[in-house]
């Protein structure tokens, strides 16, 4: 199906899939991606930027906050009155997020509802687009802004080093 808009991202759990986009373009699948659908998620925002599944929800971020959804259809907005949403990931127990400027750094929550600031030291990295889980070890790659190697690592998600 031709969606016609700039998708940012996609995940599918199961049957359900969850893709998102520019215009706050939302799309669900209920057939594992055969299919999408349209979904009204009640804001008016100019992109949606990625999406993460873990905890049983789906969590989509954008520019001032995230969207929470435990079934793709009915949508809670959290956390919408700081700027800096970008990067999300689902990573061992918890959601990652990092914003666009350093002061923003790097956000965790173990369900997408609440979340806290990490204790983030190496020059406080920040654009994380890729966050992975590796033997234990979280490793993170840092702002493409800032030059090749940007790398930070944290058993817990919380303290990174």
């Amino acid at each position: 199906e031709e969606v016609g808009m700039e998708l940012r991202d996609v995940k599918v759990a199961g049957d359900v899939g969850v893709a998102v986009g520019r215009s706050g373009l939302l799309l669900r699948s209920a057939n594992g991606g055969a299919s999408w659908a349209t979904v009204d998620h009640g804001l008016t925002v100019e992109t949606l930027q990625h999406v993460a599944h873990g905890a049983g929800s789906f969590v989509v971020s954008f520019r001032s906050g995230v969207l929470v959804s435990s079934d793709g259809l009915s949508w809670t907005a959290e956390q919408t009155s700081s700027e800096g949403w970008n990067h999300l990931h689902w990573v061992h127990d918890r959601f990652l997020s990092s914003g666009w400027l350093q002061s923003e750094g790097l956000r965790g929550s173990p369900d997408g509802h609440v979340w806290n600031h990490a204790e983030f030291v190496p020059e406080q990295l920040y654009e994380l687009p890729a966050i992975t889980q590796v033997t234990g070890v979280i490793v993170a790659t840092g702002n493409y802004y800032r030059g090749d190697h940007q790398i930070a690592v944290s058993l817990d998600g919380q303290r990174w080093r």
